[in-house]
């Protein structure tokens, strides 16, 4: 009845309301329970952190919505839910991408037709609160929503009211609208044809085969023929549709000295394929069994299915997010002085400046000689010096001292950062882990076992030794790593996915079994990461004159640390023209402008003063060495961060803290997280971070930071993740990353990949346990090759019950306190 609610009209004209889920208003409120008596947030349902256990919420996004919901008399949501929930992400969105769709889309009478992708439809309660939100306005006029695609097709009468309103609404109870994408459908289309054409096929051979089963035979006269070569027909187009798509990626794994878990699937199908083949050429078609060949592709593509849908989802959540708008540009106005810009708004033959450390968003042609590094879009890493004139790619680092100036050659929306976002962490089977060999091992010992049967029975003639051989071949079954495996991953990363934490990276469960200590940046990592200048520093700041103030606001706008960001926000005054100055900027150190013979600086005292007057601890501001402004700030620890630490610690983890701040605000972050000294470092410059990460990895370190300069880290680390979806090229090289404020995510995904793990030993045990005794069977002469087509996806579909028996919603990890 789901799927009606789902797809069912709101036609507002008629007022009548097509639901299979009822809709009558709950009236009353729901209380906020007494803090001592709650266990699980009032809102989503989850557990309640054991620091938030006094309070009815597990995040602030929670309690917001739960608000909403009871002034808007919206409370039977709740009632719609099944279980729980997921942590609420309200914001304000910015809508910039909505104006143009808006123009292509609007009739003369006023009448809007929109086709929009969402975000945040996890259940029923979702649907009903959509579509009731959108009957309140008066705008609406007709709704559907598809939450399987994530996808919402309305009607609006914009002459009722803007449509914009109602999107702004829902962005408050945490669901966000933004333009189609085009990256999912693209990429699993292909593969869902060929899996559907191959469950068809399957299913047909399977029907015509119960007649050979049921004891048809050569008497049966035409329809024993015609039934014969149809399913022999039948099975030539599952090996050519569904079979290919191994058998292709095993060939090319070859190619490159590869055996992935391709090539045992690949073998499987060409042997078992080529055996029925021949016992239905010589001994008949109730000796075949095609129906073996033809469940065995099928099920091996569901696998493959489930396994790229898992990645595909995770990876889309980034590639639609909202958090794109709020990435910045710096933008040339016609005075010449910088304005910083939502990368959304830049157009073609825009000048922009790209700054030391930033990438290009979109492709431009820089005016001056420059050095960039392209190691996000191929790979590259090794800087490169390009001369004036030259167009560089989207994606493009600019990996000098000094800012890029460049002139947009596209639009935004025509940008290919989009599509770098949307690709996956290239980090996936490299042919040398543990699935490379156990690949080895299985695809050796099933020919060699096969070989060994033929030989043992061939004393009893061809035909005897043909058929235990073929017996081996069909019922040895890969469906544990096939089939399960991917099916666990999909559960494990579906309910980490509930909970706030996606996973980008195809082998990031495997690789995260083995972390044992994790590296955590500190500023917009284990802080809110906004920065804000003291109220004294605000007082000094008025101090200054109109030019330094400036030439104050020109450094900051060159730079992307939190730092220069803060001082910037609190400058009114407009930047220099561009014409005139040029920016250095030296990486944990801080900006410099040469203005009108004199020489400003802004950065930590030795930087800035050349000496230790003032103290290294200090952040200046300064004119040819000489102190201007003393700049402090205020800085918050996010509000689970002590309780992520002590997470990690109950787990055995061992955590360090570095900081490219100064050694004294490091201390005192790690004092409040109970990081002891011996593992707290300050005054980190990027290189160095990379370096001590470096030396300490062995296999074993997990690093998790917000901002570029821990990129070089992340290169050195076994396993990465951040909090910073509002800056993409991190999520997007990360091997997951965390919605919302909350930091127990981390623990909660190593908890998940201990759990994986847990799952794929006992598949495997499984796994040998069955082929073992199946094995032996066929060496005993007791399993010919119909019962062992019998057996073979019997086998399947236990492994899949009790994988998902394991996994259920109240077992481990998920009913543990984060």
């Amino acid at each position: 009845m789901l799927v009606s609610a789902i797809f069912t009209n709101v036609d507002r004209s008629t007022g009548q309301k097509t639901m299979n889920i009822a809709l009558s208003k709950s009236t009353a409120k729901m209380p906020e329970a007494p803090a001592q008596e709650r266990e699980s947030c009032l809102h989503c349902g989850l557990n309640l952190p054991s620091h938030r256990q006094h309070e009815a919420f597990c995040c602030s996004g929670c309690r917001a919505v739960y608000h909403l919901l009871q002034d808007q008399d919206l409370t039977q949501f709740y009632d719609l839910r099944k279980g729980s929930g997921v942590p609420a992400t309200p914001r304000d969105e910015n809508l910039d991408w909505l104006a143009p769709l808006l123009v292509q889309n609007t009739s003369d009478s006023g009448a809007q037709n929109l086709s929009l992708s969402v975000q945040g439809i996890h259940c029923a309660g979702c649907v009903w609160l959509l579509r009731e939100t959108f009957r309140k306005h008066a705008g609406g006029t007709d709704i559907r929503i598809n939450p399987t695609r994530g996808r919402v097709d309305l009607s609006w009468d914009s002459t009722q009211g803007a449509v914009q309103d109602w999107i702004q609404e829902l962005a408050g109870f945490g669901y966000h609208l933004g333009p189609l994408g085009s990256g999912s459908s693209q990429q699993l289309r292909p593969l869902a044809l060929r899996l559907g054409i191959s469950a068809g096929i399957a299913a047909q051979v399977m029907m015509f085969s119960l007649a050979f089963h049921l004891g048809l035979g050569a008497d049966g006269g035409s329809i024993y023929n015609v039934l014969g070569w149809t399913n022999f027909i039948l099975a030539i187009l599952a090996l050519t549709i569904g079979g290919s798509f191994f058998i292709t990626k095993a060939f090319y794994g070859l190619r490159r000295g590869v055996a992935s878990m391709d090539l045992p699937i690949a073998i499987g199908i060409l042997l078992t394929f080529t055996a029925s083949t021949w016992a239905y050429f010589r001994f008949g078609p109730e000796e075949a069994y095609f129906d073996s060949v033809c469940i065995f592709i099928a099920l091996m593509l569901t696998g493959r299915w489930v396994q790229e849908r898992m990645l595909e989802r995770n990876r889309a959540s980034l590639r639609d997010d909202p958090g794109l708008e709020h990435l910045v540009a710096r933008r040339q106005k016609a005075d010449s002085s910088l304005e910083m810009v939502p990368v959304t708004e830049l157009q073609e033959g825009d000048r922009v400046m790209v700054v030391p450390g930033d990438l290009f968003p979109v492709r431009a042609e820089i005016e001056h000689d420059a050095t960039i590094s392209l190691d996000w879009i191929n790979g590259e890493s090794a800087p490169k010096t390009e001369p004036a004139q030259s167009v560089v790619p989207a994606g493009a680092f600019n990996v000098g001292s000094e800012a890029i100036a460049a002139i947009s050659k596209e639009d935004f929306k025509n940008s290919g950062l989009t599509e770098l976002l949307s690709e996956a962490t290239q980090t996936a089977d490299s042919g040398q882990g543990s699935w490379a060999r156990l690949s080895q091992i299985y695809v050796l010992a099933v020919l060699s076992l096969s070989i060994l049967g033929f030989w043992l029975y061939l004393n009893d003639g061809v035909e005897a030794a043909t058929k235990t051989a073929v017996s081996i071949l069909v019922i040895t079954c890969p469906c544990a790593i096939g089939l399960a495996i991917p099916l666990a991953a999909e559960m494990v990363l579906h309910r980490l996915r509930q909970r706030g934490v996606f996973v980008r990276s195809a082998d990031f469960l495997d690789r995260a079994f083995g972390i044992r200590q994790v590296v955590f940046d500190k500023t917009g990592t284990l802080t809110l990461g906004r920065l804000d200048i003291t109220e004294d520093t605000k007082l000094a700041l008025s101090g200054l004159t109109a030019d330094q103030r400036a030439v104050l606001a020109t450094m900051t706008s060159f730079s992307n640390h939190p730092k220069s960001r803060a001082i910037h926000r609190a400058i009114d005054e407009p930047t220099l023209p561009l014409n005139s100055i040029r920016v250095s900027e030296f990486p944990g150190s801080g900006p410099l402008l040469a203005h009108d013979g004199k020489t400003y600086r802004f950065g930590h005292g030795a930087f800035a003063l050349d000496d230790d007057r003032g103290g290294s601890a200090e952040t200046v501001f300064s004119m040819d060495r000489e102190r201007l402004l003393n700049v402090s700030f205020e800085e918050s620890l996010k509000v689970d961060a002590v309780h992520a630490i002590d997470l990690l610690r109950n787990q055995n983890m061992v955590t360090y803290l570095l900081s490219g701040d100064h050694e004294e605000k490091v201390q005192e972050a790690a004092e409040r997280l109970g990081i002891p000294k011996t593992r707290q470092f300050g005054a980190m410059k990027p290189e160095d971070k990379a370096r001590w990460v470096r030396e300490i990895n062995d296999k074993n370190t997990l690093m998790v930071g917000d901002g570029i300069n821990d990129a070089p880290g992340f290169a050195e680390a076994h396993c990465t993740a951040t909090p910073a979806i509002d800056q993409p090229f991190l999520p997007a090289r990360a091997d997951f990353y965390l919605l919302g404020d909350r930091l127990s995510g981390i623990s909660l995904a190593l908890h998940a990949a201990k759990r994986f793990r847990q799952l794929v030993t006992g598949s495997l045990i499984t796994f040998v346990a069955y082929n073992v005794v199946a094995i032996t069977l066929c060496f005993m002469g007791l399993v010919n090759p119909l019962a062992a087509a019998i057996l073979m996806p019997l086998s399947s579909l236990a492994v899949l019950s009790i994988t998902l028996f394991r996994l259920r919603e109240n077992t481990y990890p998920w009913k543990l306190s984060f």
